[in-house]
């Protein structure tokens, strides 16, 4: 009579144990995908820390050099525009062609300064330029750190099966952090900045 017993117990309660186990399995694999989650977003809120940075840099590296007076008000909106974006975060590839537009900007500011000796010998044009270099480093860090990110979450929501489970809890892909090849340094001459 206790094997019976002892057999009725281990019918009723191995079914149980095995949904428990696998409910714990569902929940172990969702925390730590909503743990990546949280990861790239604020590794995103970084790269806009450092967004923000240079375009406080950019408007006084502007007024810094002369001969921009026709293009001095295109530049300046065009910073404006960035920071903008910056203020409420766009997806990292509308993100990207603000990006763009910028370091296109900003070459052209470059170009106007080499071309003129009194930017050249500008304390604070140096000051600022040299500013801006360390922040360019510290966006492509950036960059680069939640570009890696995005793609470690992105590779862990399409592995099965995580990637049921990832599509059940609404889990989606982000999309990366590009420059797009216009904006990579040594890509070409600035262009005009007149539509």
């Amino acid at each position: 009579m206790q094997v019976g017993v002892v057999v009725g117990v281990l019918a009723v309660l191995g079914p149980v144990v095995a949904i428990v186990v696998v409910a714990g399995l569902v929940f172990a694999v969702r925390n730590a995908l909503e743990r990546q989650r949280k990861s790239v977003s604020d590794m995103w809120s970084q790269v806009g820390v450092v967004l923000r940075r240079r375009y406080g840099i950019v408007p006084g590296l502007v007024r810094a050099v002369d001969g921009l007076d026709e293009d001095r008000t295109r530049l300046l909106d065009v910073v404006e525009a960035a920071r903008a974006s910056a203020d409420a975060p766009s997806e990292p590839g509308v993100q990207a062609e603000i990006e763009e537009q910028l370091t296109l900007a900003l070459r052209h500011v470059m170009a106007s300064a080499e071309g003129s000796p009194q930017s050249r010998s500008n304390r604070r044009f140096a000051e600022l330029q040299t500013e801006l270099i360390a922040t360019e480093n510290r966006i492509a860090y950036s960059r680069q750190t939640f570009n890696s990110a995005a793609q470690a979450y992105n590779r862990s929501i399409a592995s099965a099966p995580r990637n049921l489970l990832a599509h059940a809890f609404g889990f989606t892909r982000v999309e990366l952090f590009e420059v797009p090849d216009r904006a990579r340094p040594g890509a070409g001459q600035p262009e005009p900045l007149h539509s």
